[in-house]
């Protein structure tokens, strides 16, 4: 009697049970920098497609927790990057605690203490929050020094992205693919500005909606102003440099040129991105590619020059106004 007692109750325990829901296989694709950029399943169809601004920020889906920038886990809930030893924050480009290690000297980059992958968010990753390694882990001796060849430079994302601008309105002829530019080449040459557009506490009318909608969709690219907004897909020949076309995130206020064939700098690409801080709105433009041999001269004057001309003609024609006395 005692051995049927026992044997009723391990049945009730094992009717009792959960039911297991039928296991998902999904797997995971990654670009040259580690980055989460497709999810298939098991017969191979695309069932996501992701895409980043250059330091982290993801276009397309929504974010989701788990692997995306750079392989690092995301947090749905604040936007920010778990990197192992800190939190990094893809919007502004930094981490939000200083550095657990010693201040580093060589290379000057890593001197600064919050700053990510030595300001070359292309060619730089940080595997544990820690210090700036290249892509295929190797360390940085030098800003310029990584190389990264065979299996360890995909060059292209996924097939297009639906969710991309350049796909949903059909503009351009669909999407060109990010690219990851190989800095150990002659013409490498990465930069990134920043021009302040507006202080929404001393001017009226300054916002980022307007410096976006006002002046950066007119002015994407160094030349005049256009006559009417840049639209995605475009293509527009910049005197003196070339072809290129202009994508357009507006949810972002962001902006990105790609150089096609002929063009000066081609291969290579240019994100202008309006930004705010405080009550400062700025304009970020961040420009990579392996065009031409002018890669120390784009990094250490010539962007510089270029893009804070651009802006601050781009100010000049902005709809803000100082407070009545």
């Amino acid at each position: 009697m005692k051995g049927l007692q026992v044997w009723a109750l391990c049945l009730l325990c094992w009717l009792a049970q959960p039911a297991h829901a039928a296991e998902t296989v999904r797997y995971i694709h990654t670009d040259a920098l580690g980055s989460v950029v497709a999810v298939t399943d098991t017969s191979g169809a695309v069932i996501e497609r992701r895409e980043y601004e250059p330091y982290g920020a993801q276009l397309s889906p929504a974010v989701a927790d788990g692997p995306g920038y750079t392989g690092h886990v995301q947090d749905a809930a604040t936007g920010l990057t778990y990197m192992q030893q800190r939190y990094y924050d893809p919007g502004i480009g930094v981490f939000l605690s200083v550095d657990p290690v010693t201040a580093l000297g060589n290379p000057v980059g890593q001197f600064h203490r919050y700053r990510y992958a030595n300001g070359n968010p292309y060619s730089f990753i940080d595997p544990d929050g820690r210090e700036a390694k290249g892509g295929c882990g190797t360390h940085v001796k030098d800003r310029d020094s990584i190389s990264c060849r065979s299996g360890d430079t995909a060059q292209n994302s996924p097939p297009t992205n639906q969710q991309s601008p350049e796909a949903s309105n059909g503009g351009g002829g669909g999407s060109s693919g990010r690219q990851s530019y190989d800095s150990s080449e002659s013409g490498y040459h990465f930069y990134e500005v920043n021009t302040p557009a507006c202080d929404t506490a001393q001017q009226h009318g300054c916002s980022a909606q307007t410096v976006f909608y006002q002046g950066l969709l007119y002015q994407p690219f160094p030349g005049p102003r256009l006559e009417a907004p840049a639209s995605n897909g475009q293509i527009t020949s910049v005197p003196g440099f070339g072809l290129v076309r202009t994508l357009v995130y507006p949810d972002h206020l962001l902006i990105r040129n790609e150089t096609l064939p002929g063009h000066l700098l081609h291969p290579g690409e240019v994100s202008r991105q309006v930004l705010q801080g405080g009550s400062q709105v700025f304009i970020r433009t961040t420009g990579t590619g392996t065009g031409l041999g002018w890669g120390s001269w784009a990094q250490i004057l010539g962007a510089p020059f270029l893009w804070h001309s651009v802006d601050i003609q781009l100010r000049q024609s902005l709809p803000v106004y100082p407070p009545s006395p």
